[in-house]
């Protein structure tokens, strides 16, 4: 006898968000860096650059995934008065 058992696991849109995230912190990682190979970027901005990105993208990840988290199971359902 089979059983539909549903498997634990990460929501299928936490894991597409938190990729999207991740990608776009990358994203800009990488564009430091090159710049900075190319003579845009001075060192140390490249150095403070590196180190704002991911705590800037972790920030807004962790905005974003509460946000989602709080419209995915609400803690609070309103209780509406019977009219008569």
């Amino acid at each position: 006898q089979k059983t539909d058992k549903k498997k634990m696991g990460l929501p299928e849109p936490v894991v597409h968000g938190t990729s999207t995230f991740l990608f776009i912190v990358l994203a800009f990682c990488v564009a430091t860096v090159l710049g900075r190979c190319v003579g845009m970027v001075s060192k140390d901005m490249a150095y403070v650059s590196l180190v704002l990105y991911p705590l800037a993208g972790f920030c807004g990840w962790l905005l974003w995934l509460c946000s989602w988290m709080h419209q995915w199971h609400p803690l609070l359902d309103p209780i509406y008065p019977q009219s008569d």
